[in-house]
């Protein structure tokens, strides 16, 4: 299913993958200890700011498919300057006969 966290996570892994950057786990942090520290207070004030995320945010595109019972459903996001500019939606229909049968087959 398409979720909130899901579609989190795909942009974090796109992000990773287009910039090089390797996607690292943090176990066992104390978020307020990085939050008090002065890298990370730079850090956020600078990308906090209107002008970083509709002029500095990185480009990149994501795609997210789900295959279903009747064939797929492909979402394409092109993100620039922190806005989703094009949303590319492919739906294939494998066997539409299939969604004849009721809403419990499109899981």
């Amino acid at each position: 299913a398409v979720t909130y966290t899901a579609v989190c996570e795909a942009l974090v892994t796109a992000f990773c993958a287009t910039y090089g950057q390797p996607r690292t786990v943090i176990d066992g942090f104390d978020l307020k200890a990085i939050e008090a520290t002065e890298i990370f207070r730079k850090f956020h004030e600078e990308v906090s700011t209107d002008d970083w995320v509709y002029n500095e945010c990185p480009e990149f595109t994501h795609t997210l498919s789900h295959k279903f019972v009747w064939g797929g459903v492909q979402l394409v996001l092109k993100v620039h300057r922190g806005l989703i500019e094009v949303l590319d939606v492919d739906v294939a229909m494998a066997n539409p006969s299939v969604l004849d049968a009721g809403p419990a087959l499109a899981h």
